[in-house]
């Protein structure tokens, strides 16, 4: 049943990959391209790819905001679309589909190290058939599948194979492919028993995300730099943010709305830094794939910048806590992504959704708010699996325990 899912997926994301265009990020991708093979990285980083809308009365820029390595990406998929005939955008997309399909495998391997769980099997299923996948992957037209996909590999290189070289090596991946699994890295560098595995960790990482950025970090590192950690998401759709836009003028809220437009994101990464302390601080550590499950939910439940392929950031996660949150996640989710895209695409049949000059509508807002509720219940599931020994926590990693036999 796994496998007939699995195959109906890909072969569906590719089918939609093949005969629609996507969002407009297919077209900043192939905008960037163009524009550095013509004016190299430095202009890429510096000044992005401008839009006017088709009326002339708003003006976007996107500035490129991706690791350096995701340039020899798009030098390799322009490669790709010249020997094939197939539009850069169809590999795009086809990368991530097949990076679901490799997420699944791992979670699948993952999820054997953990107690079983009521509804494994069928939870597996949803994950291959979520529609919310089918979606970013198939159609939208971004990296964050494949950037999951290497996380989810270092967790199964430290938990199954304890292997600290290679998962960091897998998290130097991600990281060059966004740098959004920096959220993760307080939990994993806590979660290692010794000093030693720590600093081969970030050896690793360092390494990886280093060589991955070569040439081009070494000729422009402040300016890379500066305009990678500049970007933060749309503020004021989702969320603490859509609440902070609501009140910022309002006589008794406006203090604090403002306060959390200006530091929102540091309040974020703060919260999760002391969560990843309480998780391992104690002398029964959760799984890693437990912790950084609940992280990523913490995130997405704090981040004060949103963008619709952020949702596939959560579906790998929930599956560790059973069949109903699971639905529940995925059902909220997933009737939000497609409402959404469904506007954005002006109804089906879909071909192009314009996600940058679309207004965000108050049925967006309200959808949004829904999925960001159920994003709150499923990470108080999660704290309340962590905080009560059982489910969960019984779990005990190769690398925390050393005298276990070898995996």
């Amino acid at each position: 049943m796994l496998i007939a899912a699995a195959a109906f997926a890909l072969a569906l994301k590719t089918t939609i990959a093949l005969t629609t265009y996507g969002t407009n990020d297919v077209t900043t991708w192939e905008r960037d391209l163009a524009k550095f093979e013509r004016q190299g990285a430095a202009a890429l980083y510096r000044e992005g790819i401008s839009y006017v809308s088709a009326d002339g009365t708003r003006r976007e820029n996107q500035p490129f905001i991706h690791p350096p390595f995701m340039l020899t990406a798009l030098r390799t998929w322009g490669l790709l679309a010249r020997l094939s005939g197939l539009p850069l955008r169809f590999w795009l997309r086809f990368t991530s589909s097949v990076a679901d399909v490799f997420s699944l495998l791992l979670i699948a391997r993952l999820l054997q190290g953990l107690p079983r769980q009521k509804g494994a099997s069928f939870g597996l299923v949803a994950l291959a058939l979520c529609p919310v996948s089918v979606v970013i992957a198939g159609f939208h037209g971004n990296t964050d599948p494949a950037m999951i996909a290497f996380v989810l590999l270092s967790i199964y290189f430290l938990e199954a194979r304890r292997s600290t070289w290679a998962a960091g090596a897998a998290m130097g991946m991600a990281l060059n492919i966004k740098l959004v699994p920096v959220i993760f890295i307080p939990a994993v560098l806590l979660y290692l028993p010794s000093m030693r595995d720590r600093l081969r960790y970030a050896a690793s990482v360092a390494a990886v995300f280093g060589l991955g950025s070569l040439p081009y970090l070494i000729r422009d590192p402040v300016l890379i730099a500066r305009t990678m950690l500049g970007y933060s998401g749309r503020f004021g759709l989702w969320g603490f943010s859509l609440f902070a836009v609501i009140l910022r003028d309002n006589e008794n809220w406006g203090w604090l709305a403002r306060q959390y437009v200006a530091g929102g994101k540091f309040v974020a990464l703060a919260a999760i830094v002391c969560f990843s302390a309480a998780m391992n601080f104690r002398a029964n550590k959760p799984p890693l794939f437990v912790q950084c499950g609940a992280i990523a939910f913490l995130f997405l439940f704090l981040t004060p910048g949103f963008s619709m392929q952020y949702l596939a950031w959560l579906v790998p996660w929930v599956l560790v806590l059973g069949v109903w949150p699971t639905l529940l996640f995925y059902a909220a989710s997933s009737v939000f992504v497609i409402l959404v895209y469904n506007d954005w695409c002006g109804g089906f049949p879909w071909y192009m959704a314009d996600a940058l000059f679309r207004s965000w509508q108050v049925s967006h807002a309200w959808l949004g708010l829904i999925c960001w509720v159920s994003i709150l219940a499923i990470f108080l599931i999660y704290v309340n699996r962590l905080t009560h020994e059982g489910k969960v926590t019984g779990f005990t990693s190769g690398l925390v325990d050393r005298e276990a036999p070898p995996g």
